[in-house]
């Protein structure tokens, strides 16, 4: 039975199952975002790994250094004028929309979108995703904002299946069975796309919820399309023809539309390594000059992708954020259900602070670039060699080794980037400065460091996104860039040593004496390697400030039971006072969060506590504090009050069990229903027991025979205290509220804290009990039942069993995966745990039971969340492990 609202309940039903729903496809679109990637990698690198092999970083290098200025900028104008050939998608499309809007905000928006897209990537899903949420801060509707995003994914395809029409009927042009399929793949699309986008039945059918294109509408949409793949193809072609690879455009054009599709359909960013890969493999032929063929994709990937990109950061800079603030804010706590654009919801995570992220990405390039460019000797250049001639030999070694100190800075500080740590913000653009001016001086590398700088203002222009105090140095979020830094600094020892082939032993550096001065130089940079890195992750652990952990003192503790007075409180209210709980005072003091730190979380004991009707204000306070320290807000054992307040504010609910409320009015020992419990109360009755309360201040004597009732009781148990969401023997703690104890003559054979209700007599609660092993059989019933009895006596509606973990978890065929999984540990962990025996101890007094719940984020691993809990309650995982 339950006193919450069966409409109510129904309502969180749905919003559970709509949850469920979208938390599957999620899952199931990370899983394909690791297993695609690699296997196109796999493909590429195992088609190509014999012309890979050949390849000489050097000559690479060197040809690009080659490369006149002129055609280069050249070039690079046209790219950007490619990119900006890419609006009149969003401008043709607005019309048939109803849109209204001003030419500029498209090209603004498009240029953001589109530059994004074509380096993130996601088959299209994240321009598109991009075009929703910049389109949807103005006045447009979340349904215009979506039908424009949805017809300009649709649309950006369509040229390459114009182009591939032409080359796939024209065989001859086709030398690999590879691109002929991949022509024909991507032929298929156009009628598709005509057929989808016009007023056909399938049109009804599929996007039926889109308004249908003239004829008209969609030659232009084609003909835009075709320009933009058509523009993209010639940039290819010309950066391979500068780089010095004598190959027809017609070559590129069946190369590039075949190695598109390819990284599209990989999933990777902007298909890094497989588009490459495939324009590489299908361009190159016997006698082409592999290093050259390098050099242009290269290029072409610098000049139509990273500087495009840039420009895309900055005009996005004040919209790709996060935060309560930020202009996309609404947008992100209202991301609807849409039958338009559902796959769009999937890689929302990635649009929030993509700007910063963008910059996280691009500081770690720029440490990996100062590190390869630092491995490899400098070009031949007779200035620069006069320039190494001139400078002493140790001004060289200093230069080169602090180009690798602050490549290896950047590379770690990157990930602290991505968290927007303030304190990190402030190390990083004086070390790109640094990088730059090192660059300068060492090998006179005026694009290097023109990169660095124009990353450090472009951080400088973001610095008031970078709020965070702090980020967990050493967790599993940050595990993808410590081995990002690993492979970083592996890439670095791999390519001094194939530059030089100074070694003896094929595998290391190590053990032989270096043939040149440079070499001496990265020999002794690979020996400090290491201990650069872990300085500087050793001066972030240390270095970096850490939530607080102390307890609150008499004054604060003093302070909660005045406010608790005042406002009440709920079941855990008294547990407050135990003091292994810090205390936040949140809504202007109307409300108060008790909660405690466990690895990378932050954990609420219970709902807010004070005024409900700033309870969301609270919530979003803790959930801020949280994220100051970048750590994850969770709500422990909630109750089905405020469920919608969690859900609302992207809280994901997994049930814990059911708390058992005794109704203390029609609590009674008589009846064929209590006969159980009847038979128990009087069997320690004629054992001679008997019942009493006592109000602190206690004797000591008492006190010493308390101890020594817990002291047998954690003996038998081969348990230790707890804390967090139980009480534990502590003489200041069991103070604050009276005892009921049990005698058997004058000895206590069994006690009990209690915990009252503050502010209305809503509910009397049992908090730490303790017997002994000798107590009389159905010394417990007797202490339960009288305790329901002073409930009733005093005044209280109900009497508190306290929770029956698992109880009602898992029951029906509808539940999830992780509460089944549950349910079978209550049907079967009897071993371990006496889940079955606890409810039924519980059901013989016909309680009430109301669910409780772990209020967490979506994207906490729930087993690694409750083991954390599981090791707060037990007062740390040294003694969870210990099982004490």
């Amino acid at each position: 039975m339950s006193r919450s609202d069966p409409a109510a309940r129904a309502k969180r039903a749905a919003q559970a199952a709509e949850s469920g729903g979208a938390e599957r496809a999620s899952l199931r679109f990370r899983r394909l975002r690791v297993v695609v990637p690699a296997l196109f990698l796999a493909a590429v690198i195992a088609a190509g790994w014999h012309q890979v092999a050949a390849i000489d970083l050097l000559r690479v290098r060197d040809t690009l250094r080659l490369v006149p200025l002129g055609p280069v900028l050249g070039i690079q104008l046209l790219a950007l004028l490619s990119i900006l050939a890419m609006t009149p998608y969003d401008l043709l499309i607005a019309p048939a929309l109803g849109i209204r809007r001003d030419w500029r905000a498209w090209v603004h928006d498009a240029w953001i979108a589109n530059t994004f897209n074509n380096m993130v990537g996601l088959a299209g899903l994240t321009g598109s995703g991009l075009r929703y949420l910049l389109a949807g801060r103005d006045a447009l509707s979340q349904r215009q904002a979506a039908s424009q995003a949805a017809l300009v994914m649709l649309t950006i395809p369509v040229g390459l299946s114009a182009l591939a029409w032409p080359l796939w009927l024209s065989g001859a042009l086709i030398d690999t069975w590879f691109s002929s399929s991949a022509l024909l793949v991507a032929a298929v699309y156009l009628p598709l796309f005509v057929l989808l986008t016009g007023d056909g039945r399938l049109h009804r059918r599929v996007l039926g919820s889109l308004p249908a294109l003239s004829r008209l509408r969609q030659a232009g949409l084609v003909t835009v399309s075709f320009l933009d793949w058509l523009f993209a193809t010639l940039i290819v072609w010309l950066c391979i023809i500068v780089a010095g690879v004598d190959v027809s455009a017609t070559q590129v054009l069946v190369a590039y539309a075949t190695a598109s599709l390819a990284g599209a359909v990989s999933m990777l960013p902007g298909g890094l390594g497989v588009l490459d890969g495939a324009l590489f493999l299908l361009l190159h032929t016997p006698g082409t000059d592999s290093d050259a063929l390098v050099a242009g994709i290269v290029m072409f990937r610098v000049v139509y992708y990273v500087v495009p990109w840039l420009i895309g950061i900055y005009l996005g800079g004040a919209v790709l954020t996060s935060g309560e603030d930020a202009p996309l804010a609404p947008l992100l706590r209202h991301w609807h259900a849409s039958p338009l654009l559902a796959v769009l919801r999937l890689p929302l995570v990635l649009f929030s602070a993509i700007a910063v992220r963008a910059l996280a990405y691009l500081t770690f390039a720029g440490g990996v670039v100062l590190l390869v460019s630092t491995a490899l000797p400098g070009p031949l250049d007779e200035q620069l060699a006069d320039w190494h001639m001139a400078l002493p030999q140790a001004l060289l070694e200093g230069l080169h080794l602090g180009s690798v100190f602050v490549g290896v800075t950047l590379i770690v500080l990157a990930g602290g980037i991505v968290r927007q740590v303030e304190r990190v913000y402030h190390m990083v653009v004086p070390v790109l400065l640094a990088g730059a001016l090192l660059a300068l001086l060492r090998d006179f590398h005026y694009v290097q460091a023109s990169f660095l700088v124009a990353l450090a203002v472009l951080l400088r222009m973001q610095r008031a996104r970078f709020y965070r105090k702090t980020f967990p140095v050493f967790s599993l979020r940050t595990a993808r860039w410590l081995l990002a830094m690993l492979v970083s600094l592996g890439l670095y020892a791999a390519i001094g040593q194939l530059a030089y082939e100074t070694v003896r032993d094929a595998h290391s550096l190590y053990g032989t004496v270096a043939s040149t001065p440079h070499a001496q130089r990265v020999l002794h940079s690979l020996l400090l390697l290491p201990l650069f890195a872990l300085g500087i992750q050793g001066w972030l652990f240390f270095r970096l400030p850490r939530p607080i952990d102390d307890p609150p003192d008499r004054a604060a503790l003093a302070a909660a039971g005045a406010f608790l007075k005042r406002y009440g409180g709920g079941a855990f209210a008294h547990l407050i006072l135990a003091g292994d709980k810090q205390l936040l005072y949140a809504a202007d003091n109307r409300v108060l969060i008790a909660y405690a730190h466990i690895r990378n979380r932050l954990v609420a004991l219970g709902d807010p506590i004070g005024d409900p009707a700033v309870f969301r204000d609270a919530v979003e306070a803790f959930y801020n504090l949280a994220d100051q320290y970048d750590l994850e807000p969770v709500f422990y054992e909630v109750s089905e009050t405020y469920l919608g307040l969690y859900h609302d504010l992207g809280f994901k609910l997994f049930k814990l069990g059911e708390r058992a409320l005794v109704p203390t009015a029609s609590f009674t020992l008589a009846g064929k229903n209590r006969e159980s419990l009847r038979h128990s109360v009087k069997q320690a009755e004629r054992a001679g027991v008997r019942f009493e309360v006592l109000d602190p201040p206690l004797d000591e004597t008492l006190w010493r025979e308390l101890r020594a009732v817990s002291d047998a009781w954690l003996a038998s148990k081969h348990a230790a205290e707890k804390g967090f969401s139980l009480g534990r023997f502590d003489r200041d703690y069991l103070q604050r509220g009276p005892l009921a104890l049990v005698r058997q003559g004058q000895r206590v054979v069994a006690f009990a804290s209690l915990m009252p209700g503050y502010g209305a007599h809503e509910q009397l609660a049992i908090d730490l009990m303790r017997s002994l092993p000798t107590a009389p059989k159905g010394s417990m019933d007797f202490l339960f039942a009288r305790l329901v009895e002073l409930a009733r006596d005093t005044g209280y509606r109900y009497f508190d069993l306290g929770i029956a973990p698992l109880s009602g978890v898992g029951a029906s065929r509808h539940a999830r995966a992780s509460e089944k999984v549950a349910r079978l540990a209550f049907e079967h962990g009897s071993r371990f745990y006496s889940y079955k025996g606890l409810r039924s101890f519980k059901a013989k007094f016909s309680p009430e039971w109301h669910a409780m719940y772990l209020s967490h984020r979506p994207r906490s691993a729930l087993p690694g969340l409750l083991l954390d809990i599981a090791a707060l309650i037990a007062g740390g995982y040294r003694r969870l492990l210990r099982n004490r």
